[in-house]
């Protein structure tokens, strides 16, 4: 909770006593010592880290994203040149969910209710993240929008995290329906100078960039 201040021009976040919470009924509550315009204000990478996300293709020129993050499960449908929020289902987005929007309104019709799913160029600053070249997660994110077009899956690997910032390591499976493959059935994908599969497997216990035969 944060309130006006007409003199420093500026979002103070003092003065707030019997602050309370109801989670069940989503009311906040509070005594303010001045009168003024009041504000939520909410942390920017509240859902960062990611906790892991999955790009699996459905029907036709449509694929879903699932991410979880910190507090929630998102899941995005994306049908030819719209995008579809349909998780997380809470009450004030209520208006939001299954509607369709055109890929370049997606992001910013989600800030503006809230949900900054998406990191911006200064998060290494206030969260824990992987760094990795620009240019190669640019060619990742086309090379998965490619290929989950022809029917395969993927997600993330906690290896890529052990890796230089010049390499990405992702998993991925052919698409066999709506039901997921366990760990142990995905494929392990080295991207960087050269694209190539590993012999090893997510829940191995050490890491090895040995290539499949």
């Amino acid at each position: 909770v944060a309130r006006w201040s007409e003199e420093l021009l500026q979002w103070r976040t003092d003065g707030f006593t019997d602050l309370k919470v109801d989670l069940e009924n989503r009311i906040i509550s509070f005594k303010c010592n001045s009168f003024s315009p009041i504000a939520l204000m909410q942390d920017h990478y509240l859902n960062m880290p990611y906790q892991g996300w999955i790009v699996q293709p459905m029907e036709l020129n449509s694929t879903k994203i699932s991410i979880t993050g910190n507090l929630h499960q998102f899941e995005i449908m994306i049908k030819d040149d719209k995008c579809y929020l349909v998780k997380p289902d809470l009450p004030e987005l209520a208006g939001l969910l299954n509607a369709p929007l055109l890929v370049n309104r997606f992001i910013p019709v989600l800030k503006s209710h809230g949900l900054n799913l998406f990191p911006v160029e200064d998060a290494p600053n206030y969260v824990a993240v992987s760094n990795k070249d620009a240019d190669l997660e640019k060619d990742v994110y086309r090379d998965m929008a490619i290929l989950s077009g022809s029917g395969f899956n993927f997600t993330w690997s906690s290896w890529s995290a052990s890796c230089h910032g010049d390499q990405y390591v992702l998993r991925v499976c052919k698409n066999e329906g709506d039901a997921l493959p366990d760990v142990h059935e995905w494929d392990l994908v080295m991207v960087g100078p050269k694209c190539y599969r590993l012999s090893m497997k997510e829940l191995n216990e050490e890491f090895s960039d040995t290539r499949l035969p």
